[in-house]
């Protein structure tokens, strides 16, 4: 089920009858193309979102969507800004993973390729309680294409943000 709808209020009229449907909210896929203001209410338990990167002069974030049986990662992509001027979101890209383990957890601020800083990187990682994280699975996002590629998670270093830790980076 995928929309392709270019009116945002018209994709709202038909969105908001469907964000009631266990069905829908059972699954994020048909919400890849699919342009939002805010995201249904009980999408998802938890939700985090990453800062801003830009491309060709357009502008990206991420965001992990945290679900009772999986986690969702969404590259999604700035459209506009509605009247009053809250941002419209056209989601571009979902992976689909399975809930993470115990300890681990999905990160989508902190992490760096040692290769290329610059990459924007969303790992899964086991928090051992010490800084810098292990690395479970990796993803680089290809903003050029759109999408997510995992990448070898040796290449990737992550660490908590908000945790005061030396620069030796």
């Amino acid at each position: 089920m995928v929309f392709s709808l270019t009116s945002f209020s018209l994709w709202l009229a038909l969105l908001t009858p469907l964000c009631n449907s266990a069905e829908l909210l059972n699954s994020v896929k048909p919400f890849q193309n699919l342009q939002y203001v805010n995201l249904p209410t009980g999408l998802c338990n938890g939700l985090s979102a990453s800062i801003l990167w830009e491309v060709n002069g357009k502008e990206y974030s991420g965001l992990i969507c945290d679900r009772d049986n999986s986690s969702h990662i969404f590259l999604q992509k700035l459209v506009s800004y509605t009247s009053n001027g809250k941002a419209i979101w056209q989601i571009v890209s979902v992976e689909t993973l399975p809930k993470p383990k115990a300890g681990e957890l999905l990160v989508n601020a902190g992490c760096f390729d040692k290769n290329d800083k610059s990459k924007p990187i969303i790992a899964l990682v086991k928090d051992l309680g010490s800084q810098p994280y292990k690395i479970v699975r990796a993803w680089e996002t290809n903003l050029i294409k759109e999408k997510f590629e995992e990448i070898n998670s040796t290449q990737v270093v992550c660490y908590d943000p908000f945790v005061d830790e030396p620069l030796g980076r």
